[in-house]
């Protein structure tokens, strides 16, 4: 019992300062600047985090089929954009990287990251009986393996 109280501690510390938010207590410009971009998707959770001293949102939705994680200033700016996309819609340079490292992978999964202007890819790919996490840079070059 003691273990697992003080696992719970450590991934609660872990996780940051997140707290859930319902809905209702998203500030009215988060909440319309949502709406107002991705008007036919579903909100399945909200938090609000600090982030380099100022309080951010962050906003899981479904859109039809798409699984997308946004993170909203206070003022309804989007600061970041994690959205899943099909694994054929990867850039040709990924996929290319991909095949050229680990050429017997195969892709599970992959997600679009816009910060700013900035564009990078996360990919999960299966290879053999490893499963690796990988990012890649705007440029398509791979900046983090496991």
């Amino acid at each position: 019992m003691r273990i697992a109280l003080a696992l719970l501690a450590v991934l609660t510390l872990s996780a940051g300062d997140s707290k859930p938010l319902a809905k209702k207590d998203l500030p009215a410009s988060v909440l319309a600047a949502f709406q107002k971009a991705y008007p036919s998707a579903k909100l399945k959770a909200c938090s609000s985090e600090t982030k380099e001293g100022k309080t951010c949102y962050e906003l899981e939705s479904l859109d039809g089929k798409i699984g997308r994680d946004l993170i909203y200033a206070a003022d309804g700016s989007v600061l970041e954009v994690e959205e899943g996309i099909e694994i054929a819609g990867l850039p040709e340079p990924v996929k290319k990287a991909i095949a050229d490292k680990y050429p017997k992978a195969v892709v599970k999964k992959a997600e679009k990251l816009t910060k700013g202007n900035e564009v990078s890819y996360e990919v999960v790919v299966k290879n053999g009986k490893k499963k690796l996490e990988l990012t890649f840079d705007g440029q398509s070059r791979l900046k983090v393996k496991d």
